[in-house]
C-alpha cells in the first residue's frame, strides 16, 4: 500500500495513493509530489480530495442535465419542449454513457470531461439516419446548449463544441409547413361539414369556434370560462400559458366576433358549469384532448393534401392569415393587427422594446369580425 503521510495544522495526517500493484511505484510517487505541492501553497490535500470526489460526482453526465433542465423549467418553457429534452437525453443521448440497475434506474454516467465530441457526432449522425435530419438537427442544438451550460459553470474544461457547425455534416432539412385549405369551395364544404358533425357537439362546437378564432390547438383545447367575457366580446388568455410567454409582454387578447360569441353561447349551456369551454368527453374536470379535433377531420374526409383537402387544428391559423392577406382591399387591417391576432411578434428587437406593451385587440375587432361574415358566406354558398 502507498501512502503519502504529512502534516498539516500541527497534525500527522496520512493519504492513501494506491495499492501495488494495482499502481506502479512511478504513479504513486507523482500522486505524491501533486498533493505535496498543494501543500507548498498551504492548503490540506485530504479536503480537495473530498473536494475532487464531490466535483467528479456532480460532472457526470446526468447529473449535469439535472441542472440544466431545473434552469429551462425556471423559464416556463412549455411541457412538449420539456418532453423533447428529455427524450433528447434520456433517450438519445444518456444510453451510450450511462451505467443501470435491474429497475432501469440510473446508477451512474460517464464524467462530461470523457465524452469526446466525436462520440457525439457518432450519436447525431446515428440519430440522422432513423429519425431524418429534422430531429438530428434539433438534437445537436440540445447538445450544444447542455455541452456549453456544463463549461459556463465549471464541470467541463472546455466547451468542444466551441464555433463546431454540426449542420455541416447534416443532410439539408426542408422546411415543412402546416397543410391548409385556402380555395374557397372547399373551405366552404369543410365549414358545412363541421356545422353538421353528428358524433360530438362538443367537437362540432370547438371546430367552429378555432375556424373563428384562430387560436393554437392548445389554447383552444384549454381554454376557461373566466377568459372569456361574452359582454364586451374579448377573449383572454395570460402570457404565462402562449407560446410566447414572456411575461414582460401583456397578456393575449382577441375580439369575437358575433359568429364565434354564438358559438360559445351555444357551448355554454352545456359547460357552463365548470371550468373549462372544451372539456374531455369522458370527464368535465379535464380539457378537451386536441387530436380528437385532429380525428374528427379526418372522418370528416379532410386529410388529402395533394388535392389541397387536408386541415389540422393548426391549419385554421394559416387559413386565416393567408385569406386575410388575399382579401387585404377588402378589410384594410394593418399588417401589425393581423399578426396580433395570431399573437406573432412584429418587428426587430428594438422595434419590440418600445411597443411591446401595444394592445391591437381593438383595433382587429373589424378584421375578426370580417373573417366571422367571410366564413358564413363561402359557408353558405
Amino acid at each position: 500500500m502507498f501512502e503519502l503521510r504529512y502534516s498539516y495544522g500541527g497534525k500527522r495526517k496520512v493519504i492513501t495513493l494506491g495499492e501495488y500493484p494495482d499502481i506502479s511505484l512511478l504513479v504513486a510517487r507523482k500522486k505524491a509530489l501533486e498533493y505535496r505541492q498543494y501543500l507548498l501553497h498551504r492548503q490540506d490535500p485530504q479536503l480537495l480530495g473530498g473536494q475532487e470526489k464531490k466535483q467528479s460526482i456532480e460532472s457526470q453526465i446526468h447529473m449535469i442535465y439535472k441542472r440544466w433542465s431545473a434552469l429551462q423549467k425556471s423559464k416556463n418553457f412549455c411541457k412538449k419542449t420539456y418532453q423533447r429534452y428529455n427524450f433528447f437525453f434520456y433517450d438519445t443521448l444518456l444510453p451510450h454513457f450511462c451505467e443501470y440497475n435491474d429497475n432501469k434506474k440510473i446508477l451512474s454516467s460517464l464524467n462530461i470531461n470523457e465524452i469526446s465530441h466525436l462520440e457525439i457526432i457518432e450519436i447525431i449522425l446515428e440519430s440522422e439516419k432513423n429519425r431524418g435530419s429534422d430531429f438530428a438537427k434539433r438534437f445537436s442544438h440540445f447538445v450544444k446548449n447542455l455541452w456549453e451550460y456544463a463549461f459556463l459553470i465549471g464541470l467541463s474544461r472546455e466547451n468542444v463544441f466551441s464555433g463546431v457547425q454540426i449542420s455541416r455534416i447534416l443532410s439539408p432539412t426542408q422546411e415543412v409547413h402546416y397543410p391548409k385549405i385556402t380555395d374557397e369551395a372547399i373551405l366552404g364544404e369543410l365549414m358545412r361539414c363541421i356545422e353538421s358533425y353528428p358524433h360530438s357537439f362538443m367537437i362540432r362546437s370547438a371546430l367552429l369556434f378555432v375556424a373563428y378564432v384562430p387560436l393554437r390547438s392548445a389554447n383552444l383545447c384549454k381554454l376557461r370560462w373566466e377568459q372569456i367575457d361574452l359582454e364586451k366580446r374579448i377573449l383572454t388568455i395570460p402570457r404565462s400559458e402562449m407560446k410566447r410567454n414572456n411575461q414582460v409582454l401583456p397578456d393575449f387578447k382577441i375580439p369575437l366576433s358575433l359568429q364565434a360569441l354564438r358559438v360559445l353561447r351555444e357551448i355554454k349551456v352545456f359547460t357552463g358549469f365548470g371550468e373549462w369551454v372544451f372539456h374531455s368527453a369522458s370527464n368535465h374536470k379535464k380539457p378537451m384532448v386536441g387530436d380528437s379535433l385532429t380525428k374528427a377531420l379526418r372522418i370528416m374526409g379532410f386529410n388529402d393534401e395533394k388535392r389541397g383537402r387536408k386541415q389540422v387544428v393548426h391549419s385554421f391559423r394559416g387559413t386565416f392569415r393567408s385569406l386575410v392577406d388575399t382579401y387585404q382591399d377588402r378589410h384594410n387591417a394593418p399588417f401589425e393587427v393581423k399578426e396580433a391576432m395570431l399573437d406573432h411578434s412584429v418587428g426587430n428587437e428594438v422595434t419590440l422594446a418600445y411597443n411591446h406593451r401595444a394592445d391591437w385587440s381593438e383595433q382587429g375587432r373589424g378584421l375578426m369580425q370580417w373573417w366571422g361574415d367571410f366564413l358564413d358566406r363561402i359557408k353558405g354558398q
